[in-house]
């Protein structure tokens, strides 16, 4: 009974230790949110799809709350009009990244990079970002050639696995994968390159550990857990093995550079770094912070767009009278003949929409990247205290009931206009708002463009006979990806009607 009676005065003490520590430490005017459990905080509610969670949570508590998740208090933007003040309107106070542990692995410890950096050091290497992807093609003409001749070599080795059951992936993936390499490294794989394979066999382990390692930044206890410790580790070392294998060819490039001939993001990289060290600053930017960089480049670059185009697929064999229409259009305009070139896109509305369709509909980045606040700040009547992280429920925008019609509905019309031609929607937002927006935005649409159109002008897609109807909800990981399904492929050239 006295030991009954001593657990019972711990469990009390320990909770009004608890209630009264977390009532202090907070500033008044916080927004409304869930108590949760100690040290758990919110997190065993969220479930495998917190951004649903979260959705339901706006019933409660409106379109923003603060959630304890773990040792984290986490506030929640729901909404186009919440998150665009935050994000665009307010971008500078909502502009920076939690310091977590578990995200230090991708910036060295905050000091390389841009996805996980702050300050000087993320402003100092956007803008060098930026200025490098516009040097080498982005929204540019010259970036097309190379677009097109990957387009040929993806079109190419799907033409052998026509007719036959097939999952498109790993073509997908290495297609897009050689584009920003030869952005970057100035080099191209072919498809069964061992490096290659290495690549997307790190990226693949990547989302799986992921998740492992993001629950570490929440409970730091479970770093002591050694099934979370080896998940951790591991993706550590993926990210060392990644930048040593940059590294080699960045060594490669200083060996052969020449200033008066830039080949690629590397050269470019190289004459920051000479032209930093003769201003006295060669810490600003040395030859591991290139690294990290094209690291960043070259993971976020095919990662996300390769995602996009694999649920392209997916929902062209779901919907086959879409896939129809799209066909027709670029028959149209383009014909079976001749290359498909971003230009083309202006006269096709149609296709357009269906990418932008499929982009909203699938939300591959349901919360996006966390944000976190580098002042206090004044949102929506609240007050949110500067180091806050912050979560952006894209999904709760794209899947509004007040913008879109039916938004549970695969549906490209509501992309285009009364007078035929493409409507765009501020709510739209794949790519993210305001300061932290993907820098290589302009090339993922034209990727994406090209390769989808050209799918479509030379293949026709349907599901295997008898295999089910592939699911929507998707594989979490680095992005929201399709579980594997397969297609038959068949060449729209033995079409008589051609």
């Amino acid at each position: 009974m006295l030991m009954v009676d001593s657990i019972l005065i711990f469990i009390t003490s320990f909770l009004t230790i608890y209630y009264f520590y977390r009532v202090r430490r907070n500033p008044r005017n916080l927004p409304p949110g869930p108590w949760g459990w100690p040290i758990l905080g919110y997190l065993p509610h969220l479930g495998s799809k917190p951004h649903l969670t979260f959705v339901e949570m706006v019933k409660t508590y409106g379109s923003i709350f603060r959630v304890p998740m773990g040792s984290q208090e986490v506030v929640v933007l729901n909404g186009y009009k919440v998150i665009k003040e935050a994000l665009a309107d307010k971008g500078a106070k909502f502009a920076g990244r939690p310091t977590w542990k578990s995200t230090s692995v991708f910036s060295d410890g905050g000091t390389k990079g841009t996805i996980f950096s702050n300050g000087s050091v993320w402003t100092e290497n956007r803008r060098f970002e930026v200025t490098a992807l516009k040097r080498f093609g982005m929204g540019k003409r010259s970036i097309e050639e190379p677009i097109i001749e990957e387009v040929q070599h993806f079109l190419d080795a799907l033409e052998v696995e026509r007719g036959r059951p097939v999952d498109t992936s790993a073509t997908i993936e290495c297609a897009l994968t050689n584009i920003i390499a030869q952005m970057t490294l100035g080099q191209r794989f072919e498809y069964g390159d061992e490096e290659l394979k290495r690549i997307l066999e790190m990226t693949h382990e990547d989302a799986e550990l992921v998740g492992p390692n993001a629950a570490i930044s929440f409970l730091p206890l479970l770093w002591y857990i050694p099934w979370f410790r080896n998940k951790s580790c591991k993706l550590q070392h993926n990210c060392a093995e990644l930048v040593h294998f940059i590294t080699k060819y960045i060594d490669k490039h200083i060996e052969t550079f020449d200033p008066d001939n830039i080949r690629d993001v590397i050269d470019a990289g190289i004459l920051k770094m000479i032209k930093e060290e003769k201003n006295g600053r060669p810490e600003a930017f040395g030859k591991k912070s290139l690294a990290y960089v094209i690291s960043e480049l070259f993971g976020a670059g095919f990662e996300s767009t390769s995602t996009a185009l694999k649920w392209c697929v997916l929902y062209m064999v779901k919907h086959p009278e879409v896939q129809t229409r799209v066909q027709k259009e670029i028959d149209s305009v383009v014909g079976r003949g001749c290359h498909v070139s971003y230009d083309d896109a202006n006269q096709m509305p149609y296709t357009e929409a269906t990418i932008m369709e499929v982009l909203r509909v699938a939300n591959m980045a349901p919360l996006g990247l966390p944000h976190a606040t580098t002042a206090d700040v004044e949102l929506n009547g609240y007050t949110i205290p500067e180091g806050t992280c912050i979560f952006a429920n894209v999904w709760s925008v794209h899947m509004d009931p007040n913008i879109w019609q039916c938004p549970d509905k695969f549906n490209p019309l509501r992309f285009i206009g009364e007078d035929g031609k493409l409507m765009k929607s501020k709510a739209f937002m794949p790519y993210s708002l305001g300061r932290r927006r993907c820098v290589g935005e302009q090339l993922a649409r034209h990727e994406l463009f090209a390769f989808f159109a050209s799918l479509l002008q030379r293949f026709s897609l349907r599901l295997p006979e008898g295999h089910p109807d592939p699911p929507t909800d998707g594989v979490p990981g680095l992005s929201i990806a399709p579980f594997p399904f397969q297609v038959i492929i068949s060449d729209r050239r033995d079409d008589k009607a051609a």
